[in-house]
């Protein structure tokens, strides 16, 4: 159990950097 919630976490972590990252990639080429 705590092994699946460390892993969903994980990817709900990597989810927020992609999206971070692509963010502020667009405000980058905006700029």
């Amino acid at each position: 159990l705590y092994e699946r919630f460390y892993l969903m976490n994980r990817r709900i972590l990597a989810d927020q950097m992609d999206f971070l990252s692509h963010h502020f990639s667009q405000r980058r080429a905006w700029l």
